[in-house]
């Protein structure tokens, strides 16, 4: 394989020593460059081809989920942060991993022993998609991803659950699953699709999503332990 051409985008001095230390240790890498604000990095990825993006996420004018707005076409990304708040946010750009700072060498290799894995399996990403335009009561309404928990199968319908309330819209399960990015949610039943960031537990034939228990079909069971394994 190839090497990985990565760059570090962070505004701290420091991390940029630590991860050039443990890029240097890991022969699967190649650093193509070192950038201290989100604008220079973008005029970098324009006309350079990069891999994988070691990417802070609080930094000055543009933090690092809008450098990631700005790209119209994405690298893999793994987010190195001192703060945990993000780690649900970061879902929805299918990070590869979330690496909170100060970031031991063990848990680096294990987030590029990850990557190398994705890559071996052919996966590439998917757009930045934040919303999804469905037809509810007569009308076009743009509904944030962010705020859907689980979905459920009526037939011709689906009921969406939100955060604070429930949806109702006549389109097939399957339909509406094409249009949904793969890195944000996951088929558990025939009926059921559910959002990856908002899962709190999962047992042997069950889901757990605050108060909700939903069942896993037995032939989705091996993918479903797999996916939920590969988010730690």
């Amino acid at each position: 394989m190839k090497k990985i051409r990565v760059i570090i985008v962070d505004d701290e001095p420091r991390a940029h020593k630590i991860l050039e230390n443990y890029i240097q240790r890991s022969p699967e890498l190649e650093l193509a460059g070192n950038f201290y604000n989100a604008i220079t990095a973008h005029n970098f990825l324009k006309n350079n081809q990069v891999d994988l993006i070691f990417l802070d996420i609080t930094m000055p004018e543009v933090d690092g989920f809008g450098l990631l707005k700005m790209l119209d076409k994405l690298p893999f990304i793994i987010f190195t942060t001192a703060h945990s708040e993000f780690a649900l946010e970061s879902y929805e750009y299918n990070a590869v991993d979330y690496l909170k700072k100060p970031i031991p060498f063990e848990r680096f290799t294990k987030a590029i022993t990850k990557l190398i894995n994705w890559i071996e399996k052919g996966m590439t990403l998917e757009p930045v998609k934040s919303s999804i335009d469905l037809k509810i009561d007569g009308s076009i309404r743009s509904i944030p991803l962010s705020q859907i928990s689980h979905i459920q199968s009526l037939g011709n319908y689906v009921k969406i659950f939100l955060d604070n309330k429930v949806l109702v819209t006549q389109i097939t399960t399957t339909e509406l699953e094409e249009n949904l990015p793969k890195s944000i949610f996951i088929r558990i039943h025939k009926s059921f699709i559910v959002n990856k960031s908002k899962i709190d537990q999962v047992q042997d034939d069950e889901l757990i999503i605050g108060d909700n228990k939903l069942p896993i079909g037995k032939t989705f069971k091996k993918y479903v332990k797999e996916i939920i394994a590969a988010r730690h």
